[in-house]
């Protein structure tokens, strides 16, 4: 694998942990407004 490939993968792998990490808070905001 070369290393061009190897940092586009890496990019998306973190980009995927923001968006999921962006889930979680909304969850959490959801569940605030619930109380």
């Amino acid at each position: 694998m070369d290393s061009n490939m190897k940092n586009s993968i890496n990019d998306f792998k973190s980009l995927e942990n923001e968006s999921n990490t962006m889930y979680r808070l909304l969850d959490d905001m959801k569940d605030e407004t619930k109380l």
